[in-house]
């Protein structure tokens, strides 16, 4: 059952979460996730963004309002807005699964532009795109697709071996500079050709981690947050990858869903119930943050 669930997870981070059944104690799900609507600015005709799943701290580097046709990265990355609650709950962290949804909202008589989808090293630094077109930045990519601006895109992260998923990290304590260099790689979508001072791409990131408790392991009132003392599965990882084959990490979006859903794993579906924790004196998350309570049905 929680190999399965992380498959799931690894194919389809937005509809579900997952802990990696290595047997660690004392450990919780949660997903961090932001959704948002980009456009360049007056004479600009691209927007995008980055994702780097490894910290919260830093998590995402948004590129727009833009005033030029080539991107402008420079700066800093963000930390999450939730950054506060993690860090006052957790210990360490580690990744699960990540990915990045693009579509465009406008007009039928602006959409003749481009999105790239990329997966990046994390050695190859952020501010190296700064004035980059569409050819520039696919030359850097490990993986990359071109894909029309009106078909929309879907980036998704998963670990390539155990080392990317199965070390625990402590927190960064500052948001590092887009000159950074990272021990993962990071996720991208940039959108070029879009119409100047208009927004008109819908995106939406997340990235579920696993964390270790520092502090309690209840909620106020007594209710347990999810607490994992599973036993570990011999050879999960490997089995997660034979299922997972080789399954597309980048893929368009048509009609508002991914191309990469009619991709079956197990015939197996989740969806993590997000629990509105609110914003409590014990440095609980806002809502929308801790995925506190999971439920998982099988297809018929």
């Amino acid at each position: 059952m929680e190999i399965s669930r992380l498959i799931f997870s690894m194919k389809n981070p937005f509809d579900s979460n997952a802990c990696v059944p290595d047997g660690a104690r004392g450990v919780s799900c949660f997903s961090i996730k932001q959704a948002g609507v980009l456009g360049p600015g007056v004479a600009g005709t691209v927007c995008g963004l980055a994702l780097n799943p490894t910290d919260p701290r830093n998590i995402v580097y948004v590129d727009s309002a833009g005033v030029t046709t080539g991107m402008i990265v420079s700066g800093n990355w963000a930390a999450a807005s939730q950054i506060a609650s993690v860090v006052s709950f957790y210990g360490k962290i580690r990744p699960v699964s990540a990915g990045i949804r693009m579509v465009y909202i406008g007009n039928t008589q602006t959409d003749a532009g481009v999105i790239v989808g990329a997966q990046n090293s994390g050695s190859t630094l952020l501010s190296s795109f700064a004035g980059a077109n569409a050819a520039q930045l696919s030359a850097t990519a490990e993986y990359y697709k071109i894909i029309p601006l009106r078909n929309g895109i879907e980036v998704i992260w998963r670990a390539n071996d155990m080392e990317d998923i199965g070390d625990f990290r402590v927190i960064s304590s500052a948001v590092s500079a887009t000159s950074t260099i990272f021990s993962a790689p990071y996720l991208a979508a940039w959108a070029f050709g879009v119409a100047s001072n208009t927004n008109c791409i819908q995106y939406e990131w997340i990235v579920n981690y696993e964390g270790q408790i520092a502090n309690q392991t209840f909620m106020s009132g007594g209710a347990e947050l999810g607490v994992s003392s599973s036993p570990a599965r011999p050879g999960w990882f490997e089995h997660a990858m034979n299922s997972l084959g080789n399954y597309i990490p980048i893929n368009p979006i048509l009609n508002g869903v991914s191309t990469a859903a009619g991709q079956g794993v197990q015939q197996y579906a989740g969806r993590v119930i997000t629990q509105g924790l609110g914003t409590l004196a014990n440095g609980f998350a806002a809502q929308g943050v801790l995925s506190a309570t999971q439920r998982y049905r099988r297809l018929a």
